[in-house]
């Protein structure tokens, strides 16, 4: 096919999933005009390339393109990529190969990811594409703390549970090490022009992981030491995270103790009043 490759490819993945995710286990023309606004001929000629790419996959019923009896879906149309697109907040049906009455699907979230003036982000996100400092007032949750003005060299962008994170080095400290900025406790931000000094260097963008070794609590049964042995991937009696995610999780986990310095918890009272979403 001469098509453009990504728009075959959306295609291609489209058919796989819808056929071997759907409650039918099949795909027509139909499935692919409503996911992509083809033309009968378009439609048509997709599910009959897709039909020749996989022959130890696919097969054609009548007008269906159905899965080859005891056939496993390939990897980019299993149950692992579909948590995947979940997880990422992508449920599009021309995605997920399933609609919405098909798999009802709800994202629960307790806080905002973007701070109140969006010129910020875009600053931000300028100053990454552009390989450029930043400068940024930053409140942190340092008893006292009303925001100061920190100059950054940011990397990228990472979601941590309901943050959106700006990692970036931290042009204060010496050798500029690398620390994570919740975006909506960033609440305004400016062009930086001063020049960066003499020997800097620059960071990859990642992080490197680290081995926790864990110990459940004796009030587990097996059963719940099972589940959250999965839940948690441990191998070995150990954890293997991000390092910039270990302190929130001891926190979270373990109930390690927070610095005097930070005002925790942040809510002194809460109390469910009820009523109708927002």
């Amino acid at each position: 096919m001469n098509e453009n490759s990504n728009q075959v490819r959306l295609h291609e993945l489209f058919i796989l999933r819808r056929a071997f995710r759907s409650p039918g286990r099949s795909v027509t023309r139909a499935h692919m005009k409503a996911a992509f606004g083809l033309t009968d001929g378009v439609a048509t000629g997709r599910l009959n390339w897709c039909l020749g790419r996989y022959p130890d996959k696919l097969r054609r019923i009548g007008n269906r393109i159905a899965p080859v009896l005891g056939a496993e879906p390939p990897v980019e149309a299993g149950m692992s990529n579909l948590m995947s697109c979940i997880a990422q907040n992508t449920f599009d049906f021309s995605i997920t190969g399933l609609t919405t009455d098909e798999l009802p699907i709800r994202c629960r979230t307790t806080a905002q990811y973007l701070p109140r003036d969006l010129s910020v982000l875009q600053r931000i996100v300028d100053a990454i594409a552009r390989d450029k400092t930043v400068a940024i007032k930053y409140v942190t949750m340092r008893r006292g703390d009303t925001g100061v003005w920190r100059r950054i060299y940011p990397l990228g962008i990472e979601k941590v549970g309901d943050q959106l994170r700006v990692d970036a080095q931290d042009l204060s400290i010496d050798l500029a090490p690398i620390r994570s900025f919740v975006m909506t406790r960033i609440v305004d931000s400016k062009e930086d022009t001063d020049k960066l000094r003499k020997g800097f260097v620059k960071m990859a963008f990642g992080d490197n992981a680290r081995d926790l070794a864990i110990e459940f609590s004796d009030a587990l049964t097996e059963a719940q030491r099972d589940v959250l042995a999965n839940e948690f991937n441990v191998r070995h009696g150990k954890i293997r995270m991000s390092a910039r995610a270990i302190y929130e999780f001891k926190q979270f986990h373990s109930g390690s103790p927070v610095s005097d310095e930070i005002v925790n918890p942040v809510f002194s009272k809460i109390t469910e009043t009820g009523g109708a979403a927002r």
